[in-house]
């Protein structure tokens, strides 16, 4: 019996010997393949046989998979697209979309997937990439940059008007060669007709055209009244009255064009049934009758548009002091500034102090320190800032997310739109002379061109 079983433990060892060997064998049979595939797929790389190389990569892929040669197959990748990009562009976002879910923090095929979602001008893609890429480990001072460049990515969706107004969500008034008109990105221009001046429409479609005469009209073309005098400049028809600049004088009008009532420096819109006016004595709330509704005040801050109110407050001066009012006229929050920018709905506000311009919120206190030569409030998390006589945008960080360089800009909507003015090159300016080199005479000044700057879709919000 013990010799059947020293037999039976022979035989064990000898088979798990024979097990051992076979499985040392097949390793480095794997591990030969492997390199030999490798060495083949290098050769073909040098020969400029790029597809052949990514050929050999990816079967040596299947015997071992590393971050290593995923480099080189992305190497071969990158001269093939380089040489065939639109053969070879899904191919190739295909393999970096597989690498980089396996390596999700390798910095080379990251950085490369990146780049060609940023050619392709999907910067949400791009922006989402790196972010996940943050969250495993890649990150650093650079991936932080380029993270926020890519946050704040933006396009000019449309460019070449002499000016702009914005007037209501995605709606504008612009003017080419003089004239006027209403422009949607949707729709383009919005008017066949051009006019001497367009006023903002409001909510209802409602604004002023001056041609031959000043009307109110609607977008689909009816007269709703006729003015008596040009008008040169109007706020929103609001509570149904609309104020309007008519020979140097601001006035009320109701929706017939007939006068109500005013003969003021200023006036603005109606909004809960007040709006703003400049007489000799200083700045009041009236209501829609004329009659005077507030004590008397320094100044009173408007929009664009003559808006005082945003979110229920407003900004007014009152001896020798700013402050933030709401809309029962009771001071909320004085401001220790010099010069003050609009309230805006994100409640952080341009402010001036010792001749520079920092932000403050809706207590005061100085959250931006002053540093800049001009500022305009935040509009949907930007704030718009000048440096160096160019201006760019910030975020509530207080970081240059879009580089200084309009040489004006508006406020940012809630689509992440905003009018922005452009330095232009002069038609016809001498191209191979130096500025120095030119007489006075011949030296013109930069054209300006008004456009809309878009931030891309899913950049915006976090």
């Amino acid at each position: 019996m013990k010799k059947v079983n020293v037999l039976i433990a022979a035989v064990f060892l000898a088979l798990c010997g024979l097990g051992w060997a076979a499985v040392v064998t097949g390793a480095l049979s794997h591990e030969s393949q492997y390199a030999s595939l490798v060495e083949q797929a290098d050769q073909w790389m040098e020969k400029g046989l790029y597809q052949r190389a990514i050929a050999n990569y990816q079967q040596a892929m299947q015997e071992k998979n590393s971050e290593e040669l995923c480099c080189k197959i992305q190497a071969a990748y990158e001269l093939r697209y380089q040489e065939a990009p639109k053969e070879t562009l899904d191919d190739y976002m295909d393999f970096l979309q597989s690498a980089v879910d396996t390596y999700p923090a390798s910095e080379v095929l990251v950085d490369r997937y990146v780049e060609i979602y940023v050619e392709q001008e999907e910067y949400a893609d791009a922006y989402s990439c790196l972010r996940r890429a943050m969250n495993d480990g890649y990150d650093d001072e650079h991936v932080q940059q380029r993270l926020l460049q890519l946050r704040y990515a933006y396009s000019m969706a449309r460019s070449g008007f002499s000016g702009i107004v914005q007037c209501q969500e995605s709606m504008y008034v612009v003017a080419r060669n003089g004239k006027w008109n209403l422009y949607s990105l949707d729709e383009g221009y919005i008017l066949e007709q051009e006019y001497e001046y367009i006023s903002p429409c409001n909510e209802d479609g409602a604004f002023v055209v001056t041609g031959t005469d000043s009307r109110i009209v609607d977008m689909d073309g009816m007269v709703l009244g006729v003015f008596p005098r040009h008008v040169t400049w109007a706020g929103l028809l609001s509570d149904g009255v609309i104020p309007a600049l008519c020979d140097g004088t601001y006035s009320y009008y109701n929706d017939l064009g007939e006068k109500l009532f005013g003969d003021y420096e200023m006036a603005g819109t109606f909004q809960n049934g007040l709006a703003a006016v400049q007489t000799e004595e200083g700045w009041m709330l009236v209501d829609t009758t004329g009659e005077r509704q507030s004590g008397l005040y320094e100044e009173i801050i408007l929009d664009d548009l003559g808006r005082y109110l945003a979110d229920g407050m407003y900004i007014a001066k009152e001896n020798g002091r700013y402050g933030i009012y709401n809309e029962k006229m009771k001071l909320k929050c004085a401001l220790d500034c010099d010069d003050v920018d609009i309230y805006t709905q994100d409640g952080i506000i341009a402010v001036k102090q010792d001749g520079e311009w920092g932000f403050v919120d809706t207590t005061g206190e100085m959250v931006i320190q002053p540093q800049f030569q001009q500022a305009r409030s935040f509009s949907n998390g930007l704030g718009a800032v000048c440096q160096g006589g160019k201006w760019g945008f910030i975020n509530l960080d207080g970081q240059v997310v879009i580089e200084c360089q309009f040489s004006d800009v508006g406020y940012m909507d809630a689509s992440g739109i905003c009018p922005v003015q452009e330095y232009l090159e002069a038609e016809g300016s001498l191209q191979t002379q130096s500025e120095e080199s030119l007489k006075p005479e011949q030296v013109e000044e930069p054209q300006q061109s008004w456009g809309l700057l878009k931030l891309e879709n899913g950049i915006l919000e976090e």
